[in-house]
């Protein structure tokens, strides 16, 4: 193959790395299965531009992917049109992750005339549930669940050692479940749709409420207010049409892409409370006195409790 023509077909591999990262439609998706295997020569130039990019993975855990591929966005954006040229050279854009230095190249064709310095790109927040780790011996405590209030307003509670990055930009607001189960109540904004991506799910909301539980086999998505869409996705391309559910339900996405499209059924407000049970606030006790327990309980109920025998206040649970 001619230097010119290989180059040729390594602008083509770096303008669909480009609109994979923006996001294929359906069509485009087919489209572009049909260039990869169009001849083996595809292959070759795909993989050269897409796997240093993949190296990016593990990075993405800490949040620092998710920084470049805001940053390539906002860049995008800026030349009016989602189809421009990206050239990835080679190990350039390896990210030296332990070092803790992070080195990312990338070439925009035409060139791009000099312009201001910008603002800095929108932080990418990671957050972790606490860990389960018990009360002292001889004491009761009150156990929440992990919650927080994002930039948007939107609520977050965290399930024990649950795992999200948070990446807002001004035309989306994208988060990352990385591993466990958490509940969001989404701030409404129409102009900025509200994005849960794990495993093989992509669920998308404006202002509800809804749950997302991510296992080894499949995400299940348990929707407690309003509408939202479910679609299957693969590197995080949507690969299948979003379903919508309401209220209620339940969507279900196994893993395993050959199970098909997101499966949606109605639960039972009990089933529904059961599932989500882990957002109760609980009491729990290890050797607490009843004196202790009732103390508590006082200090959060409107009725107040006594205990009639003083030789039952040193009881232990």
């Amino acid at each position: 193959m001619k230097p010119r023509d290989e180059t040729h077909l390594l602008d083509e591999a770096a303008d669909w790395l480009a609109r994979k990262d923006l996001g294929l439609s359906l069509g485009e998706q087919r489209e572009f299965d049909d260039w990869l295997g169009r001849n083996a020569r595809h292959a070759a130039a795909w993989a050269e531009v897409n796997e240093p990019w993949q190296k990016l993975e593990d990075a993405r855990q800490d949040g620092l992917a998710d920084w470049m591929m805001v940053e390539l966005e906002q860049r995008v954006r800026r030349r009016a049109t989602r189809r421009r040229y990206i050239r990835l050279s080679g190990w350039a854009a390896a990210i030296v992750v332990l070092g803790g230095v992070s080195v990312a190249t990338w070439r925009y064709r035409p060139p791009v005339p000099a312009r201001p310095v910008e603002a800095a790109p929108p932080a990418v927040a990671v957050i972790q549930g606490g860990h389960a780790t018990g009360v002292a011996p001889g004491t009761a405590e009150w156990l929440r669940p992990e919650q927080r209030v994002l930039a948007d307003g939107t609520v977050v509670e965290l399930k024990g050692d649950a795992l999200i990055s948070v990446s807002f930009t001004g035309r989306r607001r994208l988060v990352r479940l990385v591993n466990g189960t958490a509940h969001f109540e989404v701030a409404h904004d129409a102009s900025r749709p509200f994005i849960v991506r794990t495993g093989a799910a992509s669920v998308r909301a404006v202002g509800t409420a809804f749950a997302v539980e991510c296992s080894d086999t499949a995400v299940d998505v348990l929707v407690t207010k309003g509408r939202v869409g479910v679609a299957r996705t693969k590197e995080e391309i949507e690969t299948s049409a979003p379903v919508l559910a309401g209220a209620g339900s339940r969507v279900r996405v196994s893993n395993n892409a050959a199970d098909g499209a997101p499966t949606v059924e109605a639960l039972d407000p009990q089933e529904m409370d059961r599932r989500l049970q882990w957002r109760a606030v609980r009491l729990q006790l290890r050797g607490a006195s009843l004196a202790q327990i009732v103390e508590m309980l006082n200090s959060v109920g409107e009725t107040s409790i006594t205990i009639a025998d003083p030789a039952l206040e040193h009881v232990r649970f």
